[in-house]
């Protein structure tokens, strides 16, 4: 019989990290005019994590203003 705990550490499907589709995604929403909050809100994420990708990370997809 597997541990009782083992079913809380499975994975959620989301992960810690961004993948790229979801870089790729959260710059074609950009150029469209789309706002920090709707993109979280369509990808599932913090808006605090948009806004860090957009400020942070440097991207080929991604201008800055």
């Amino acid at each position: 019989m597997p541990p009782i705990y083992q079913e809380a550490l499975a994975p959620t499907g989301q992960s810690r990290y961004l993948r790229e589709e979801d870089r790729i995604r959260i710059a074609d929403l950009l150029r469209e005019g789309t706002g920090v909050q709707a993109i979280a809100s369509e990808l599932c994420r913090a808006p605090s994590t948009i806004s860090r990708e957009i400020r942070c990370k440097p991207s080929p997809w991604i201008r800055r203003r």
